[in-house]
Order: structure tokens, then sequence, then C-alpha cells
């Protein structure tokens, strides 16, 4: 299908006037683009939503013709979460008659238009559009939305994750950026790549950290061998320093340096003392 049918199908119809719904009576989508929410950005909306309303409607399908109607919400679903903690019992929403597919495709295109989707979330969207026939390929998907091919070929390569690998980047998403998610895809061993993106994640580690960190195994399996030895937190021998009587490892944390000096100043004071 070609992006213009598309793009027409997403033209408004002529209901087109803003009404107030009962909050209640709104659900979210069960297709939504969206699996990673902002709590800290969901609290400050509703703030504000408390202070001076919706300003924005939401767009809604109706989904059950029996009365009280039923509404699932199409875009906007950030601010039925946010009117809802605000208190609100009802809420604007513009009333669109319009399929599934089509309010997939108009919920997608907000969230992007947005810039807020997880990059796996993204990736998702667009293997969906192209699993339910709305686009058959990447380049239908660029014309259909208005972003690069580049773009969409680079958050869909993050799909080849297996998903344990996936699931933390959802659950550290405020650590775990795409150039993590890059970093790891590198990783072909599993039990490395696993381990990796725990101590990326719980850590809050710097893409250049955990690329150097990478770079520095010599071969994927040590990384079992020396998390099974010296823990979670330990970095490999690369960063491991012995002379005779006298053995030195180093947690090098890349979030403070400062952490890494002192100790080493600590081991080397206690080095002088043994040597005297």
């Amino acid at each position: 299908m070609g992006g213009k049918m598309h793009l027409g199908l997403l033209s408004p119809n002529k209901e087109t006037e803003v009404s107030s719904l009962n909050i209640d009576n709104l659900t979210p989508s069960t297709d939504s683009s969206r699996t990673v929410e902002n709590e800290a950005g969901i609290n400050e909306l509703a703030a504000s939503i408390a202070e001076s309303g919706v300003l924005q409607p939401l767009l809604v399908r109706r989904i059950d013709q029996e009365e009280p109607a039923r509404y699932e919400i199409i875009a906007g679903h950030r601010r039925w979460r946010a009117a809802s903690k605000a208190g609100l019992a009802q809420v604007p929403c513009i009333i669109h008659d319009t399929t599934p597919e089509q309010a997939f495709l108009l919920s997608l295109i907000e969230n992007l238009q947005r810039d807020n989707l997880h990059p796996l979330d993204e990736a998702w969207a667009y293997d969906r559009l192209i699993e339910r026939g709305i686009a058959r390929n990447r380049s239908d998907i660029a014309r259909l939305l208005g972003v690069s091919r580049a773009r969409i070929s680079q958050r869909m390569q993050l799909l080849d994750l297996d998903e344990q690998t996936k699931l933390k980047l959802i659950e550290c998403s405020s650590t775990l950026t795409e150039y993590h998610a890059r970093l790891l895809l590198q990783v072909k061993n599993l039990d490395a790549r696993h381990h990796l993106a725990q101590v990326a994640g719980e850590q809050g580690m710097s893409g250049r950290a955990l690329r150097d960190m990478i770079a520095a195994l010599d071969d994927e399996n040590d990384l079992r061998t020396w998390r099974e030895k010296s823990g979670i937190d330990t970095f490999p021998r690369k960063y491991q320093v012995s002379i005779p009587g006298f053995h030195l490892a180093i947690c090098f944390n890349q979030i403070d340096r400062r952490v890494v000096y002192e100790a080493l100043k600590r081991a080397m004071n206690q080095l002088e003392e043994q040597m005297q």
C-alpha cells in the first residue's frame, strides 16, 4: 500500500467537534506503541492539568455501541492518565471514526512527533506496520510517516537482540540508551551480553565505558570467568595490577572517578606501610 493512500485515511472526518467524555468511559488501546512511561513526567503533567485543565483534546474512537458508550484512546494516553491523577471527572475528546489499523497508525505518528518513544517501542511499531500489511517494507514506512529509512533500519536492527536483553533495556530505560543497545548487539555470547546489560543498567554506565569494557575482552568467554571469580562489579584483568606479594583490583567506576582515585590512594598508602 502506498503512502498517499494511508495519509488520506488520516484526514479528519466531519465530526471534529470537541466533546467532554467521562474519564471512566475511556480505555487505553491494547495495541499501544508505547511500553515505557515516565512516571515523573506523568506527575508533572497531572500538576499542570490540575492547575490549567487539559488544553489539548484526546483523540478517541468508539468501541462499544451500548450505553454508556466506551471509547478507546488513539492519542492522548498520557493526558488521560495525568487527568485521572489530577482528579478530573471528564476530559475533552475528539471522536474519530476509524479502524483499529488507522488508530494504531495515528497513535504511532503522535508518539513519533513527540519524539519520546523508547527506541524498542519504535522498532516494534515499525515491525507491526509491516506485519499488518499497512506498509510493505521500510521504504513504505518512511514515506508513510515522514521518517528517514536510515532511522527505521537502525531502530529495527534492535529487534535482533534477545528477549532478556530487550527486557533489561526497557527496565533500565533511564540509564540504557539506544547506543548501549547497539553495543550490546555486537556481543554474540548471550551470557556475556546479559551480564554487560545488567552491569551497565544498574551502574548507570556511560556508553563509552561499556564500549571500552567490551573492547577489553580478549575472548567473550573471559567475561564469564572473571564474573564468577570476582563478582558482578569487577572489570576485566586489564584493570588489575599485580606485583610480588601484592595484588590490587580496581572497580573502575566511569560515573565518578574520584571513587577510584581515593581507593587507589588508600591502596598505595597501605603498600608503602607494608614495604617500610
